[in-house]
């Protein structure tokens, strides 16, 4: 089945083994854009293992490592979309072998311009069915003149009042972090931009203070006992104790920015 009037787009920062298999997984698409943040990937190599899948492979090179506005970075790669349907995955998730087929039927029956798609992390090499991250359904597949995003960090899509999204059966596999040393390092990039976003729209320091005691160990109660993170053994715990540590150092380095620089 033809997946033309298809470009499947991804955000790239760090060279990943596995982003062979996330790149295999999308080779069906007509094109495939990729905005690199001197991830230090080995294209060329790249393109030999993947063959004649990187024939439609476009890669546009970024100055900067790090990204600092996650939304401002998915806007701009749909700028240089051509098709007129879009599909954004990670550069650490993996379509399923099913995933054509439904977006074709999707794009054929035209009956929705947004799509949701439910996400589930594989940590410690355990699919997580419980938790915080089992609830997640952001929206990738779009119409590319009906998709834009807003946040700095943790961005989502734009919805229209009334607009209905239709849900792409199928789920992402996503392999976000190996280890509770990369996961670490993401919560402490995220939550310097985020701490940046906050800053700006100028809290009290009654309501940070308030925050950083109260959120943290809610947060893992509520990850960890009413979603049933414990269900996931150790890596459920360690899942919910980390999204607990996110909401701890937000809001420190929030009160840094206000009281202390």
């Amino acid at each position: 089945m033809s997946s033309k009037n298809l470009s499947v787009l991804i955000l790239t920062h760090r060279a990943d083994p596995l982003f062979t298999q996330v790149l295999q997984s999308a080779h069906f698409a007509e094109f495939l854009l990729i905005a690199d943040y001197q991830s230090g990937n080995d294209w060329k190599k790249l393109r030999q293992e993947l063959g004649r899948n990187t024939r439609n492979l476009r890669v546009f090179p970024q100055a900067k490592k790090q990204i600092q506005d996650f939304a401002a970075a998915r806007n701009e790669l749909i700028q240089k979309a051509e098709s007129d349907w879009i599909f954004f995955l990670d550069s650490d998730e993996v379509l399923p072998p099913e995933a054509e087929e439904i977006l074709n039927l999707c794009k054929e029956k035209n009956n929705y311009c947004l799509y949701k798609v439910s996400r589930h992390d594989v940590f410690h090499g355990k699919t997580l069915h419980f938790g915080e991250s089992w609830h997640d359904q952001p929206i990738r597949f779009a119409r590319k003149d009906s998709l834009r995003f807003t946040g700095a960090v943790h961005e989502i899509a734009k919805v229209q009042k009334n607009q209905k999204i239709g849900h792409l059966d199928f789920s992402l596999q996503h392999f976000s972090h190996k280890n509770l040393t990369e996961f670490f390092a993401a919560i402490d990039q995220y939550c310097q931009i985020e701490s940046q976003t906050r800053y700006q729209k100028a809290p009290t320091k009654q309501q940070i203070l308030k925050e950083l005691f109260l959120l943290p160990p809610l947060k893992f109660i509520l990850n960890y006992f009413f979603r049933l993170g414990f269900c996931d053994g150790f890596a459920g715990f360690a899942y919910a104790i980390m999204m607990s540590l996110h909401s701890l150092l937000l809001r420190i380095y929030l009160y840094e920015k206000y009281f202390i620089a």
